[in-house]
């Protein structure tokens, strides 16, 4: 059940779903929905007032995911002269007839099919070198920034890679494992650092407390500024 509420000028999208929980749960989508579980005691108006109360949590989630949708550059065609963005240098595609494969030289990024108008065939080609360039890049960031936590004892991390829609890393502290986005390829070599500093720093500090954030600043003084820069591309 989708609900509609009125804040400050602003309309608040929200989606009721009944659970066996204790408390008002919520979590805002990459749609900008505002997901609620409560259980079936709980009054839409309590409901109401929960999401009133979050109500500036709720509008800077919705503003980060709306500037993420606006930024996000256009679905690729695949078609030559397209440019592709890899760790923040954009490259101008090339396809030709030939075997399947991709690779980068110069500023060219090369793409043969044996069926060059099969899109999906074309995407396939491309998804699959762009994830193993950014498990490849990641896995040798990582192997860098790691032995400069010597002195917090932290344990190198078993690494996953999948696409996600609102995190671009997730530590999971007592599987000793972090999984880190695909979709980084697509951002600079500063922030896939910072990523990687901010997901080790997990294993000193489980949440995001200032200790956490003067911990991620020992090993990147100016990762504010690279935040704020990956924001403006």
């Amino acid at each position: 059940m989708i609900r509609e509420i009125n804040i400050d000028g602003r309309k608040i999208e929200y989606e009721i779903t009944r659970k066996k929980v204790k408390n008002i749960n919520m979590r805002i989508s990459a749609e900008s929905v505002v997901k609620v579980s409560a259980n079936s005691r709980v009054t839409i108006s309590e409901i109401e007032k929960a999401v009133t109360k979050n109500a500036e949590f709720i509008f800077k989630a919705q503003d980060k995911y709306r500037r993420a949708r606006e930024n996000a550059p256009a679905p690729l065609k695949y078609e030559s002269g397209e440019k592709i963005k890899i760790f923040g240098k954009g490259y101008a595609l090339e396809i030709t007839l030939g075997k399947n494969k991709a690779y980068i030289s110069d500023d060219i990024f090369y793409l043969t099919a044996v069926d060059t108008d099969d899109f999906k065939l074309k995407e396939k080609i491309v998804d699959k070198f762009l994830r193993q360039l950014n498990a490849e890049k990641i896995t040798l960031w990582l192997n860098e920034i790691h032995p400069k936590f010597e002195n917090f004892n932290i344990p190198y991390p078993e690494i996953n890679f999948r696409k996600m829609k609102s995190r671009w890393g997730s530590c999971h502290i007592q599987k000793k494992k972090i999984v880190f986005n695909t979709e980084l390829v697509h951002k600079s070599e500063d922030f896939c650092r910072y990523v990687i500093i901010h997901e080790l720093t997990h294993f000193i500090h489980p949440d995001h407390s200032k200790e956490f954030y003067d911990t991620v600043k020992l090993f990147m003084s100016n990762y504010k500024e690279i935040i704020e820069k990956e924001k403006q591309i």
